[in-house]
C-alpha cells in the first residue's frame, strides 16, 4: 500500500501571482519533471503543456475530459480545501508516445490500496501522491502511468520519521531514486509519504527534509552551485513552523529552470505568465497553509529556445528603457520569425491596484491597428466567396443612402471619400451606445456627404470601416463580431482577437490608463463598439502576432490576396488595404499602428524574413513606432552580419555542411480561470534556524533489476 500525500493541497488554475519568493534559480540547466525518472518521456526539449489551479470539482472534470482527449497526461495534482469547497489544480503535459494512464482522488486510505494493487498488477506505476483534508477527514490521490520502461518502483505513506529514515537508507542503497516525497499530520503526528523509482540514468540526487525557510535558501544556493536542481518541493506546517522538504537532482541537459516558494496568488499568477513567456512549462506545483494564509510554490523547465534567443537581452534592453521613458503602465513585446515566437514578455502592469503584471497574454486595444485585421477579413471573406470587394458597398448594405457609391475596396483603402472625426459637435464622439451591428452604427454619419468622388482621391477614415463593415455584415449574414470570431478568430485559433464588448468581464483585459505628471491614472473606457473594424478590435500581444505568423506562411490568404492586401492603392499613400507599407534596409516592411483612449498598438513585419513584431500597449501618449523600427533593426542587423559573415568563408574555404536542427514545436499552456483568491498578508519570518538539518544522500549506482514482463495496456482514463 501506498500513496503520495501532500500538505494541504488543491488545484487551481487562475492567472494569478508573481512573488515573495523565498528562493529561486535560474540555473542553466535542468533535469526532468517530478513526474519520475523517464527523460525521454518527462524531460522534453519542448512539449505541449497545461496547468490550472483552484477550480471546483466539476470544473476540474470538465478541463480534466477534455484535455485527456486532447492527448494530454496529468503529472501533478494537488487538492486543498478553500473554505469549505475543496478545490483542484493540475499539471499537464503531451502523452507523447499515447500510453495508458490513470487518476484517482477523495480517496480513503482502503480505497487507495484498492486501486493501487488494481493499476499495479495492470504493469503501472505511481507518478504522483497527493493527501489532503476534506471536513477534517484525510483522503488521498494518486496519478499512475503505464510502466513503458519497466521500471522497478516503490511507494509509501502515512510513515513516521523514524520509517522514512529507514526505507531512506534501504532504496538509496539499492539504487533507487526518490522522486516524491509528502509531509502532513496524522492526528497531530508529522507523517510522510514517498514515490522511489529505480535510477536507471544513475543520476545524482539529494534529498532534505524538515528544512527551515533558511536552510532550504541555503541549500538550494549550494546545490544550485553544484549543477543540480529542484525536481519536488514541499511545504507543510510542523506545530507553528513552516518547513520544507526539496528533492535536487543533476541538471544534466544543460537547460534553464526556475524554483520559486511562498507566493501569494497574484505574485504566482504573474510569475506563471512571467514564466511561460520567457519559455518555461510548469513542472511541479504545490498549494500549502503558512502562518499568513494560502502560498504557492513551483517548479518551471526551459520548453523552447526563447531563453537562448541572441537578441533577448538587447530586446529587454529596449522595452524596459521604452516603458521607463515614456512612465507607462504596462505594455508587452511579441516577437517572431519564421513561424517560432523567438520573444514574449510583458512590462509593468495590466492593473496597477491589484498588482496584475502585463505579459503576451494581457488583452489590450487594438486601436487603428484594426483596420490591418479589417484588410485580413475582407480577403479571407472575398477568398470563401461571401464577398466581392470590387462591387458596390450598396450591393450588400443597400440600405445606405444613394450617394455612398463607394466599392467595398475603397472603404479598406482611404479612397471612398467617407469623413473621418469632425469638429464638435461629432456623433462618432463620446459614443455611451452599445451596437449590435456595424450597419446600426452607420447610421451615425451615413447621412454626411461624401469629402471626394470614390477612387479619386485618399482620405484616411475610420469611419469607413463601418461601411465596410455593413457589406460584411450584409453579405455573410451575420453580426460583425461574429463575422470577426467565425472567419479569424475561431477558424485560425486565435482566441483573443474580438470586437471589445466591455458588457463581458475578462481576467486578461487590461485596465486603461492616461499618463499625469504623478504617473499613469485609470480611465474610463469610451463605447467602441460603433467601430469595431476601425477601431474596435481588442487582442493579446501573442495572438497579433500569431496572425502575423499566419499571414505569412499562407495560413490565412493566399500569395495573391496578401500581394493585393500589401499593395498601395494609390502613388499619394503607402497606405494599402488597411496597412502601411514601405521598405527598411532593402526589405519590404507592412505595418500599422493605432492610438485611442488607454491603448497604443503596433504591429511590423517584414515578410522576406517571415518577422513579425508587436507592440500593445494600455495607455496612450507614446510613440511604439519607434520601439518597433529599433527591434527590426536589431533582427535586420543580425541577419545581414549573418549573411555578410556567410559569404567571407564561402571565400575563404568550402562550405561546411550544416546539421539540420528541428525543434518541436511548443505549445503554451493556455490558462483557463478558476477562483481568484482574496489577497493575503506578506509571509513574516516565523522559522526558527536552531531546528536540525533535514537528512540527505545522494544516489549511487544501481543493480539490474530482476527481469519482468511488460504489460501493455490502456486503462480508461478515470478521475475520481
Amino acid at each position: 500500500m501506498v500513496s503520495r500525500p501532500k500538505s494541504p493541497h488543491f488545484f487551481l488554475f487562475v492567472f494569478v501571482a508573481l512573488a515573495m519568493l523565498c528562493s529561486q534559480l535560474a540555473s542553466a540547466r535542468p533535469a526532468q519533471a517530478a513526474a519520475g525518472i523517464s527523460l525521454a518521456f518527462f524531460d522534453p526539449n519542448s512539449t505541449g503543456w497545461f496547468s490550472v489551479r483552484n477550480m471546483t470539482g466539476a470544473d476540474h472534470q470538465a478541463f480534466f475530459d477534455s484535455t485527456a482527449a486532447q492527448g494530454y497526461i496529468m503529472i501533478d495534482a494537488e487538492r486543498h480545501e478553500i473554505g469549505d469547497q475543496l478545490r483542484h489544480s493540475s499539471v499537464w503535459q503531451r502523452n507523447t508516445d499515447g500510453r495508458g494512464w490513470a487518476s484517482r482522488s477523495n480517496l480513503t486510505s482502503a480505497e487507495f490500496s484498492d486501486y493501487w494493487d488494481e493499476y499495479t498488477k495492470a504493469g503501472m506505476r505511481l507518478i504522483d501522491q497527493d493527501t489532503f483534508e476534506v471536513d477534517g477527514e484525510l483522503r488521498y490521490g494518486g496519478i499512475w502511468m503505464e510502466n513503458v520502461e519497466n521500471l522497478g518502483w516503490f511507494s509509501y505513506r502515512n510513515q513516521t520519521s523514524a520509517e522514512f529514515s529507514e526505507q531512506f537508507t534501504a532504496k538509496s542503497r539499492d539504487g533507487f531514486m526518490l522522486v516524491d516525497v509528502e509531509a502532513y499530520q496524522i492526528d497531530g503526528q508529522q507523517r510522510y509519504s514517498q514515490i522511489w523509482v529505480e535510477n536507471k540514468n544513475n543520476l545524482d540526487w539529494i534529498e532534505r527534509r524538515d528544512m527551515t525557510s533558511q536552510q532550504y535558501a541555503d541549500y538550494f544556493d549550494e546545490y544550485a552551485a553544484r549543477g543540480m536542481r529542484v525536481l519536488d518541493l514541499e511545504s507543510y506546517r510542523v506545530g507553528s513552523q513552516q518547513r520544507y522538504a526539496a528533492i535536487w537532482v543533476a541538471n544534466t541537459s544543460g537547460r534553464g529552470w526556475y524554483a520559486y516558494r511562498d507566493m501569494t496568488a497574484q505574485q504566482y499568477g504573474n510569475r506563471w505568465f512571467e514564466l511561460r513567456d520567457a519559455g518555461y512549462r510548469l513542472t511541479d506545483f504545490e498549494i500549502y497553509e503558512t502562518a499568513n494564509g494560502t502560498r504557492y510554490a513551483g517548479v518551471w523547465r526551459q520548453n523552447n529556445a526563447r531563453p537562448n534567443w541572441g537578441l533577448k537581452d538587447g530586446v529587454n534592453r529596449l522595452g524596459e528603457a521604452y516603458i521607463a521613458n515614456n512612465d507607462l503602465a504596462g505594455l508587452s513585446i511579441a516577437v517572431a520569425q519564421q513561424g517560432k515566437f523567438v520573444y514574449l514578455r510583458g512590462f509593468g502592469h495590466a492593473d496597477i491596484a491589484l498588482n496584475r503584471e502585463f505579459h503576451s497574454g494581457t488583452i489590450a486595444r487594438l486601436a487603428s491597428s484594426s483596420k490591418a485585421v479589417a484588410g485580413v477579413l475582407a480577403l479571407e471573406l472575398e477568398e470563401k466567396g461571401l464577398i466581392d470587394i470590387d462591387a458596390q458597398t450598396r450591393d450588400y448594405a443597400p440600405s445606405l443612402p444613394n450617394h455612398h457609391s463607394h466599392l467595398v475596396w475603397h472603404t479598406i483603402g482611404n479612397r471612398s471619400g467617407v469623413r473621418h472625426y469632425g469638429d464638435d459637435p461629432d456623433p462618432t464622439k463620446n459614443v455611451a451606445t452599445q451596437y449590435d451591428t456595424a450597419l446600426e452604427a452607420a447610421e451615425l454619419f451615413e447621412d454626411d456627404p461624401l469629402n471626394f468622388v470614390p477612387g479619386t482621391g485618399y482620405g484616411y477614415s475610420t469611419h469607413a470601416y463601418t461601411m465596410l463593415g455593413a457589406a460584411m455584415e450584409g453579405a455573410v449574414g451575420d453580426p460583425l463580431a461574429t463575422i470577426v470570431d467565425e472567419h479569424l478568430s475561431d477558424a485560425y485559433n486565435i482566441p483573443t482577437l474580438q470586437a471589445e464588448d466591455r458588457s463581458q468581464s475578462n481576467a486578461l483585459r487590461a485596465t486603461l490608463y492616461k499618463g499625469t505628471d504623478s504617473g499613469p491614472e485609470p480611465v474610463v473606457p469610451d463605447n467602441i463598439s460603433w467601430k469595431i473594424l476601425g477601431g474596435g478590435l481588442e487582442v493579446s500581444g501573442a495572438d497579433f502576432a500569431r496572425l502575423g505568423m499566419k499571414l505569412m506562411d499562407g495560413t490565412i490568404l493566399s500569395e495573391d490576396s496578401r500581394e493585393r492586401m500589401w499593395t498601395p492603392t494609390t502613388n499619394a499613400s503607402d497606405f494599402a488595404l488597411g496597412w502601411n507599407t514601405g521598405v527598411d534596409q532593402g526589405t519590404q516592411v507592412v505595418a500599422r499602428v493605432g492610438a485611442q483612449t488607454g491603448g497604443r498598438s503596433y504591429i511590423r513585419m517584414y515578410p522576406e524574413h517571415e518577422i513579425v513584431i508587436v507592440i500593445l500597449s494600455n495607455q496612450r501618449g507614446h510613440e511604439p513606432v519607434d520601439l518597433g523600427r529599433a527591434i527590426g533593426t536589431l533582427m535586420l542587423n543580425e541577419i545581414n552580419s549573418a549573411a555578410n559573415a556567410e559569404t567571407q568563408q564561402t571565400i575563404v574555404a568550402p562550405p561546411q555542411p550544416e546539421e539540420e536542427v528541428v525543434e518541436p514545436a511548443a505549445e503554451f499552456g493556455v490558462p483557463s480561470l478558476g477562483v481568484p483568491l482574496p489577497s493575503l498578508l506578506p509571509p513574516t519570518a516565523t522559522d526558527d534556524p536552531t531546528e536540525p538539518d533535514g537528512e540527505n544522500a545522494i544516489g549511487g549506482q544501481q543493480p539490474d533489476p530482476d527481469p519482468s514482463p511488460e504489460i501493455k495496456l490502456y486503462l480508461p482514463l478515470v478521475r475520481r
